[in-house]
């Protein structure tokens, strides 16, 4: 319990930061979350969720091109739990092999971003005398070297690929080597270097923890998860229905919970001794053809077209002679270096989300919430997902125990 403590949560429209606020609510603590306008309409999708809770719950303006706001929004605070990341660095995440890649003054203009903001933060915090600071980082800033993401562009330097790299393990120990890789990579890893340099020395306590690609359901159908890209394909529908394909190329990725997440986030912001830490938030490796085994057992009968077979490797690697993705796919093919969750489990959340429920219930909230289309066998037995008609929000319950 609070105790009347208020905690400041940035991005508060954000997928994984209406988990950490619907968490904290519910376990009775003040929130005060920061969004880029009052009259959004994301912003009005988080006073709806949370309508209920409308006492404890207040919404300030901030935005990290910009320095003024953060010193109001942190004062009073005793924990910030900073999740907010620029427009420009989550549309890396979305679109790797986009524009911006083909623009060195953009990507520089975005990193320069989330290093101001993240130092103005921390400044904000630090000097509204904040005892600790959790900051959202990524799996991206503990890449192993010569391992290369087969949606990551990565500038023509040596050292970039090393056949052997998927034997190595990410952990809290690995950095990203910030000079081979460019985009959503280094924005991330440029930007927890930063965070610690700003925070030595300061009795403002900090830790970071860093999630992978993010399944779980989303809260109300104007805050989604960007990282579902696989899952839309297999179950063939939108947004990324434009992204589709005639069949499921093999691309394992380290995949986790959003409540996970969330319960990190909150856990770290707690526990005495995670001060000093980083965390990597991760279940378990994953074969995107897994996932579509997984959705097609279970909602193909419901009458959704799933993808309908795996792409063969040998027809990825004729497709690599002319594209550039579908050749390192091929090239990554099974691959991925192996993840230490050791820590996370140790101190933080015991008990990870299987991620056979991650991805149901990913589906289940995108068909209640109206991202995907509600078929007519459409059913399950979990009381959340029940609803008759689309719904703009679901109520989950929420728990640190």
């Amino acid at each position: 319990m609070s105790s009347g403590q208020i905690v400041l949560i940035t991005g508060a429209t954000s997928f994984i930061g209406s988990h950490v606020i619907n968490l904290l609510l519910q376990e009775g603590w003040n929130v005060r979350g920061t969004v880029r306008s009052l009259t959004s309409d994301k912003t009005k999708a988080v006073r709806e969720m949370f309508q209920e809770y409308a006492k404890q719950l207040e919404l300030v303006e901030a935005d990290l091109k910009r320095t003024e706001g953060w010193d109001v929004a942190c004062k009073g605070c005793t924990y910030v739990l900073h999740l907010a990341c620029p427009v420009e660095v989550t549309t890396f995440a979305k679109d790797a092999m986009n524009r911006y890649l083909k623009d060195p003054p953009e990507v520089k203009k975005a990193i320069d971003t989330v290093i101001s903001g993240t130092q103005a933060v921390l400044e904000a915090a630090k000097k509204n005398g904040v005892k600790r600071v959790v900051m959202t980082s990524s799996i991206a800033a503990h890449i192993p070297s010569g391992w290369c993401e087969s949606s990551m562009p990565i500038p023509n330097v040596p050292g970039t690929y090393d056949p052997e790299a998927h034997l190595q393990t990410i952990s809290e120990a690995t950095w990203t080597n910030e000079k081979i890789v460019d985009g959503y990579l280094l924005a991330k890893v440029v930007s927890e270097r930063v965070a610690w340099e700003a925070m030595e020395g300061s009795s403002t306590e900090f830790v970071t923890i860093s999630p992978c690609y993010t399944f779980g359901p989303q809260l109300h159908q104007l805050i989604v998860c960007d990282s579902t890209t696989m899952i839309d394909i297999a179950m063939c529908q939108p947004p990324n229905s434009d992204k589709a394909l005639p069949a499921m190329p093999s691309m394992t990725l380290p995949l986790t919970d959003v409540r996970d997440v969330a319960k990190a986030h909150v856990k770290a912001m707690l526990l005495p001794a995670a001060a000093g830490n980083r965390y990597v938030v991760a279940t378990a490796n994953m074969d995107s053809q897994e996932i579509l085994e997984i959705c097609t057992e279970l909602f193909k009968p419901m009458g959704y077209s799933t993808l309908r077979m795996n792409l063969p490797k040998c027809v990825v690697g004729l497709m690599g002679c002319c594209d550039v993705l579908m050749w390192r796919i091929h090239r990554n093919w099974g691959k991925y270096p192996k993840i230490d969750n050791t820590k996370v489990k140790r101190d933080l959340v015991p008990e990870l989300i299987d991620l056979r429920t991650s991805i149901v219930d990913t589906v289940l909230a995108s068909v209640i919430t109206g991202r995907y289309q509600r078929k007519p066998g459409f059913k399950t037995d979990k009381p959340e997902y029940q609803a008759k008609e689309t719904v703009s929000r679901i109520v989950l319950k929420a728990s640190l125990s």
